[in-house]
């Protein structure tokens, strides 16, 4: 296929070039109906391929359908399509209770032919580099969906495919079939479409499929109108130039069951209201029941193993080099939809006895393993044992990492990079993080930066010489002299703390640690909310000449009256972050530590 057009891997042009065809691809019409084909190759292109193919016939109906057909024809860039066989589509109709697409819709068609379609032209080897022991985790659809890649024992060069929410398991039957413009896989069942949201998820009952199991917290989403957010997949940004961006929504619920309530004497919705002596504004955020929803929102898409971390930390069995979790109780704090409320998670016992609470000083709840980690397309739903009123916790360490967002995990995720990876990289990433003003708020010095190694504000996970590294991960500031930039803390409970600053430190930063070159050790201007200013020198902190993770105290006692986020600022007063090359400011996270009296 000498004419095929490769993808740029690890760039920017690869991003836009993707978002690209996979809007033309979902457009509402065909761009390319009634156009006529050129081919300077013998191959025909993708669809003319599956067209010639006697297992396709269904899957051609389903592209014709959903309005793709042409689209896969004339596309610019390179595909690889999984094709379900006719066997395949008619097994997947019955479980649905359906005999054709088009009862399912050309929405639901669209959202198929996405999940079956990869951005790219891989050939077999190139899916086997995902196959690992628990499956691939970076094999990106169209659809923005992850596919984990088993390797079949009994085929040789065989695979098999499982959907993110783990529903379907799709087994390639022949692979590589060349088309002009990518490769066909053909694949012996549907992979299900991720297209619900977190709301369809409570309707449905999560797991359990009892549409009734979720009422009273039902009515209560819909009375303060959280129904209609947790309903969203995506916001359309549209800009001047009359171009736009999708910008996907994240939310985690922690659902409670209509039998749960009712063993605190809550029958209804009108009975949880009263019971939190909520007043008829529901939609106003005061409000006491637009409180308690919020509560149970998270702003973000975590299933069970990432509201756990770092609860669960693990140390390795020196016999079985089986990983085990450490046996110390442990408590974290994790912020809400409801502002200035947090949560609070503990960890309790020893391997095996170990559980999970959450406000455990108060009325507590815990997961029901059975009806949680239940995949939407804009989060997860996760089921609770006791309705979890609101409760303010006592103060507990906060660890923050300053790429902990999920506008973060999105842009990164959308360069094909790993976000958060849980293991060392072999090969670090840069992605510009300078959109989201919504997360940094920044300004460059009048003198511009020194050098073009790191973008104005870069995501860069880490390798194996920064393991140490929380989240193996850390966001590079590149602003130059007397650039600043503010960000949110996470909510903080009210109190005093100790705060420390976790940084990396990287050959380049020799010059800094020695405070030569016209470097004064990468000098910052700190405050909080306006207030509290200090001085510090990260760099010249560092005692050798030593890549690692370093640590230096930022307050040895800070007080914050109320329990809020806070505005944190750093103002660069190093001269040489505008006239040396080799500087950076690398933040791994900020640790507030209580400071009980």
């Amino acid at each position: 296929m000498k004419n095929m057009k490769k993808l740029k891997d690890k760039i920017c042009t690869k991003v836009f070039a993707l978002l690209g065809a996979a809007l033309m691809i979902a457009s509402c019409e065909d761009p390319y109906e009634d156009s006529t084909y050129i081919n300077e190759d013998n191959l025909p292109p993708l669809a003319l391929t599956m067209a010639a193919d006697s297992t396709a016939t269904e899957w051609v109906k389903v592209l014709r359908y959903a309005g793709m057909y042409d689209a896969l024809n004339y596309a610019l860039d390179p595909f690889t399509v999984l094709l379900p066989t006719d066997e395949a589509l008619e097994s997947f109709y019955t479980a649905k209770g359906v005999n054709s697409i088009d009862e399912l819709g050309v929405e639901f068609a669209k959202d198929l032919v996405l999940t079956h379609t990869i951005g790219d032209s891989l050939k077999v080897d190139d899916f086997v580099k995902y196959i690992s022991v628990s499956g691939g985790a970076g094999l990106n659809n169209l659809a923005g969906e992850k596919l984990s890649v088993f390797m079949d024992t009994t085929e040789a060069g065989s695979f098999y495919l499982v959907n993110e929410a783990k529903t379907s398991v799709s087994h390639v039957l022949q692979a590589e079939i060349p088309a002009y413009n990518g490769y066909i896989y053909r694949m012996d069942a549907v992979i299900n479409p991720l297209n619900q949201s977190v709301y369809d998820l409570l309707l449905a009952g999560g797991n359990t499929g009892d549409a009734n199991r979720f009422g009273i917290m039902k009515q209560a989403l819909e009375l303060t109108g959280w129904a209609d957010s947790l309903s969203v997949i995506q916001d359309t940004l549209w800009y001047t130039s009359g171009n736009y961006s999708l910008k996907p929504r994240y939310y985690t619920l922690l659902a409670v069951a209509d039998e749960t309530f009712q063993k605190d004497g809550i029958g209804s919705l009108d009975a949880l209201v009263a019971k939190l002596g909520a007043a008829a504004d529901y939609d106003s955020e005061d409000n006491e029941l637009n409180k308690y929803v919020a509560y149970h929102i998270l702003n973000a898409t975590s299933d069970c193993s990432d509201l756990l971390n770092p609860l669960d930390v693990y140390v390795e069995d020196a016999e079985t080099g089986e990983l085990i979790p450490q046996s110390a109780d442990s408590v974290k704090l994790i912020d809400t939809s409801a502002e200035n409320l947090i949560l609070q998670l503990t960890r309790r016992g020893t391997v095996p006895d170990v559980s999970y609470v959450f406000n455990e000083q108060a009325e507590a709840a815990r997961f029901l393993p059975s009806n949680s980690d239940v995949l939407a397309k804009n989060g997860y739903l996760h089921e609770l044992d006791a309705y979890l009123p609101v409760w303010e916790p006592e103060q507990a360490l906060v660890v923050w990492d300053l790429a902990d967002y999920v506008s973060v995990k999105t842009v990164v995720e959308s360069f094909g990079e790993i976000y958060r990876p849980v293991e060392p990289v072999s090969s670090e990433c840069k992605v510009p993080l300078t959109s989201l003003t919504d997360v940094y708020t920044y300004e460059v010095g009048g003198d511009g930066v020194g050098g073009n190694t790191y973008y104005n504000v870069t995501y860069v996970n880490c390798k194996k010489n920064l393991s140490e590294a929380n989240n193996c991960d850390r966001v590079v500031f590149n602003l130059g002299y007397m650039g600043w930039a503010q960000m949110k803390t996470p909510t903080l409970v009210h109190g005093k703390y100790r705060v420390e600053l976790d940084f990396v430190y990287t050959f380049d930063h020799s010059f800094m640690r020695t405070m030569s070159d016209g470097s004064n050790g990468g000098l910052l201007k700190m405050s909080f909310d306006g207030e509290h200013e200090i001085m510090t020198a990260p760099y010249a902190s560092v005692s050798k000449n030593s890549v690692g993770v370093y640590s230096i105290v930022l307050y040895d006692e800070i007080e914050f009256e109320t329990t809020s986020s806070h505005l944190m600022k750093f103002i660069i007063m190093d001269a040489a972050a505008s006239n040396n090359s080799k500087f950076s400011l690398q933040i791994d996270c900020i640790r507030f530590i209580p400071i009980t009296e």
